[in-house]
Parts: C-alpha cells; sequence; structure tokens
C-alpha cells in the first residue's frame, strides 16, 4: 500500500484496489456461484438491531462454504486467499502472519432489505481484535473484509 492508500484507508476504514481482479477472475467467482446458487439461504434472524432506521421488507441472503466446494468451483475462492493484488494490502493491514478466522462468505440484498447494525468495537472492548488504531505509522485492525 502506498501512503495515500493507508491514509484513506485510516480515514474511510476502508481501501478500493482498482482492478484487483480480471474480468475471467470475476467470471469464474460468479460461474461457482451460479452452480451453487440453491445453497443461497435468507437470514432468520433481523440485523437491525432493533433500530426503526435499519427495518426493512427483506432480510439478506447469505451463502458460504465456497473454499469446501467440489473442484473445480472452490478454486477461485482458494485463490483468493494469496491473490498477488490483494495479500500485500492485507499484510499491510493485518501483518505478515494473518489468518483466516472463518470461511469467506456470501452477502446477497434486494431492494428494501433491512441494514445492519455496525459490529465490532474500540479498544474498550474485551475482543481487542475486533479494534481499529494507527500508531507510530502501523495500522492495527481485525475485522478485515476482502
Amino acid at each position: 500500500m502506498n501512503e495515500d492508500q493507508k491514509y484513506l484507508f485510516d480515514l474511510t476504514g476502508f481501501l478500493i484496489v482498482e482492478n484487483a481482479l480480471t474480468p475471467e477472475e470475476v467470471a469464474q467467482c460468479n460461474a461457482a456461484i451460479d452452480h451453487h446458487i440453491d445453497g443461497l439461504r435468507e437470514r432468520e434472524n433481523s440485523l437491525a438491531g432493533g433500530s426503526p432506521a435499519l427495518v426493512g421488507t427483506a432480510n439478506r441472503m447469505d451463502m458460504g462454504g465456497m473454499l469446501s466446494w467440489e473442484k473445480p468451483w472452490c478454486e477461485p475462492f482458494r485463490n483468493l486467499l494469496i491473490h498477488p493484488q490483494v495479500k500485500p494490502c492485507l499484510e499491510e493491514i493485518l501483518g505478515k502472519q494473518y489468518r483466516l478466522d472463518h470461511g469467506p462468505g456470501l452477502i446477497a440484498m434486494e431492494k428494501g432489505t433491512e441494514g445492519g447494525t455496525l459490529h465490532g468495537g474500540g479498544i474498550e472492548r474485551p475482543n481487542f481484535s475486533e479494534a481499529y488504531f494507527f500508531k507510530y505509522g502501523r495500522i492495527y485492525t481485525g475485522l478485515t473484509v476482502v
């Protein structure tokens, strides 16, 4: 990550890596999802946290298990774990020995889907891995999504 990317990540909490995936890589991921579309499930519980502002007319849809799908369908998602456009950013944000704490998931929403409350927290939380801070030119964070 260059200094501008680090600054924008610190300021906004996200980073856009343009053209990180080739059109072929995107097509492979989409084909794998289409092949397993029957695994897409509507969440049963609300994520709105009781907030009237987040109420919607539908719940979000979730799908997981991509890394354990049969070949060749798992391959595009396994390749993302060490993708040359993504890995350097993860190493900068999480450190060289970052880990995947749970399998990847797909979130799908239609117009009217409820909003979700933020999760994680600051340094006062008992699970410090959910915090974010920047100190001495270094990013420290968890809960990073690609």
